[in-house]
């Protein structure tokens, strides 16, 4: 039996979520620094643009492409001699610096995670925030709009939705702004319910000596 197979879904979930955090914030680092270099130099938009074309135009159509420059068999050195052959003028300076200093650094790997951070970055100057709605089943267009008018009267900024399907959720939303995650799906309501009710039976055997008759999962 794996690990994961012995606890509940719904903290393998966190646990996936509460990783792809940590990740963020790790690329959250690089993009703020790479930033505040394409700042210096005037080329924000242009540094940004390159990022989208790196993972668009080059990782997602040669995926052996993001596989060389993950790998931990190649050398910094290596990566950096092909990153020099590959963009070496064809791109701002401020963009390949970037990817060389991942590449001594050994974060290659977070190109996509950082990519999306720069996106946060430059949404959060134009005054918008990027939100990520799981649901059990895909919601309708009206449906949207009502949780962006919902999310317009609690934020500051604009809402950009984003939406993923998750039959596991059974009912009810998962919203996650920024690095917080607001979790009112029905799987969590019945996890919930589930921890009180033990409880309450571990609270009544204390009490009486009796021992609890075992409990159904709702």
């Amino acid at each position: 039996m794996t690990a994961s197979a012995s606890l509940p879904e719904h903290l393998c979930r966190a646990a996936a979520w509460q990783e792809d955090v940590t990740v963020e914030h790790i690329a959250d680092v690089y993009a703020q620094a790479i930033l505040a270099a394409a700042d210096a130099e005037g080329q924000a938009q242009t540094v940004l643009e390159e990022f989208d074309s790196l993972v668009e135009d080059l990782l997602d159509r040669l995926p052996e492409w993001e596989a060389v420059l993950c790998s931990p068999r190649i050398s910094p050195e290596e990566k950096i001699g092909v990153l020099q052959r590959v963009f070496q003028g064809r791109c701002s300076v401020v963009f390949l610096e970037s990817l060389k200093t991942l590449a001594r650094r050994g974060r290659l790997d977070c190109l996509r995670p950082i990519r999306q951070r720069l996106h946060v970055h430059w949404e959060r100057r134009k005054h918008q925030v990027r939100v990520l709605i799981r649901s059990a089943a895909a919601l309708s267009p009206s449906e949207l709009d009502q949780i962006r008018q919902v999310l317009r009267t609690k934020l500051a900024d604009e809402p950009i939705l984003q939406t993923e399907v998750d039959p596991q959720l059974i009912g009810g939303l998962v919203l996650r702004i920024g690095d917080v995650i607001y979790d009112g799906s029905l799987a969590n309501q019945l996890e919930h319910l589930r921890q009180r009710i033990l409880q309450r039976s571990e609270q009544k055997f204390m009490g009486t000596g009796t021992p609890p008759s075992p409990t159904k999962a709702p």
